[in-house]
C-alpha cells in the first residue's frame, strides 16, 4: 500500500499502468526490429494472450501491432 502510493505520488501513475507502458514500448521495439510474430512479441514482453497484447498495444498507440510495423516499414501510410 505504501509502495503504490508512493510511485503514484512520484510518477503521477499506477505501476500497473507503468507496466503496461513499458510492454507497449518494448512491443513497439521488437516489431521495429524484429520480424518475429505478434504472438511470440506478446510472449517476449510478458503478456501470454496476445489478443489482450493488441487491445493495450492499440489503446496506447492508437493502431495494432501490425498496422503499426506496417506503418513503420512503410507498407501503409498513416492517417
Amino acid at each position: 500500500s505504501y509502495f503504490l502510493h508512493q510511485f503514484k505520488k512520484q510518477f503521477n501513475i499506477s505501476p500497473m499502468h507503468y507496466l503496461t507502458l513499458v510492454r507497449v514500448e518494448q512491443g513497439k521495439r521488437l516489431l521495429t526490429n524484429t520480424t518475429r510474430t505478434v504472438t511470440q512479441i506478446a510472449a517476449d514482453v510478458g503478456i501470454n494472450n496476445p489478443v489482450y497484447f493488441t487491445e493495450l498495444f492499440t489503446k496506447a498507440i492508437g493502431v495494432p501491432p501490425t498496422t503499426y510495423r506496417k506503418i513503420i516499414f512503410g507498407d501503409i501510410e498513416f492517417m
